[in-house]
């Protein structure tokens, strides 16, 4: 698999946007198959590439 344009993103930079730690967007992966139903692609080496944002919202929970 390649890197494509619309999984540039490593997990740290993901979960940044998702307003979240890294450990949380792998442990709901781990645990549910996706994160709120973003999924990534495995790359050759074994690391996640994740989509872009467009649309994601975390709504605040105070």
């Amino acid at each position: 698999m390649k890197q494509t344009d619309k999984f540039p993103l490593s997990t740290s930079q993901f979960a940044i946007g998702a307003g979240c730690k890294p450990e949380s967007v792998r442990a709901r992966l781990h645990k549910f198959g996706s994160y709120y139903g973003f999924v990534p692609e495995r790359r050759e080496n074994g690391r996640l590439a994740w989509p872009t944002q467009p649309n994601l919202t975390i709504k605040d929970p105070k």
